[in-house]
């Protein structure tokens, strides 16, 4: 039985959350694992616990961040070619380009990309630099994400960053988003 604090938190973050994600979110139907808080750390996101999962703390979690990770299972349900990896993000030659492109533009005006490193003896990532403005710039991964984020809202905190020098990925994650919802890439609901 859920906590009913946590449901409230839940039925809270789905009232602020766009109609069209609400939809996707219920058409591919992921999995909703919520962490044992007592055994597990904190964390939010896509996770692969016997098929896609999205991972949710509800405890720690803004509205925002569940458009952010409902991005990531976009990205790996629907790919043309399946790799270890099986995103979209990791696997399309021209958003993998798109994003190569953006990074240098965004380097060569002297920023710097949000890096983080595996802490494996603490089991979570450490921040080595952040700019919460460029989140986008960690990998494709995120970058797609972002989008996705952006194309529901019209906003995310990479926005200034994906308009100045992601405008190709950003327009990559709008056709991907269009051509899902359009057949292309057969019935939906892949997740059983």
């Amino acid at each position: 039985e859920a906590d009913p604090n946590e449901k409230e938190l839940f039925f809270k973050m789905l009232s602020e959350i766009p109609a069209e994600v609400l939809y996707d979110l219920a058409v591919e139907n992921p999995k909703i694992y919520l962490p044992n808080y007592e055994t597990e750390r904190s964390c939010m996101g896509r996770d692969e616990k016997n098929g896609e999962y999205l991972r949710i703390d509800f405890r720690n979690m803004e509205p925002t961040q569940l458009l952010h990770e409902m991005g990531h299972i976009l990205d790996h349900i629907y790919t043309e070619n399946d790799n270890a990896y099986g995103s979209f993000s990791s696997n399309n030659a021209d958003f993998i380009n798109a994003f190569n492109i953006g990074i240098a533009r965004f380097e060569a005006a002297g920023n710097q990309r949000h890096e983080e490193k595996w802490n494996s003896d603490e089991q979570k990532y450490e921040v080595l630099h952040s700019n919460g403005k460029a989140y986008c710039t960690f990998n494709e991964q995120e970058m797609f994400a972002e989008c996705y984020h952006y194309v529901m809202t019209g906003d995310c905190m990479s926005k200034e960053t994906i308009d100045k020098y992601f405008p190709e990925s950003l327009e990559l994650v709008r056709q991907y988003i269009d051509d899902i919802r359009n057949g292309k890439y057969g019935e939906r609901n892949l997740i059983k």
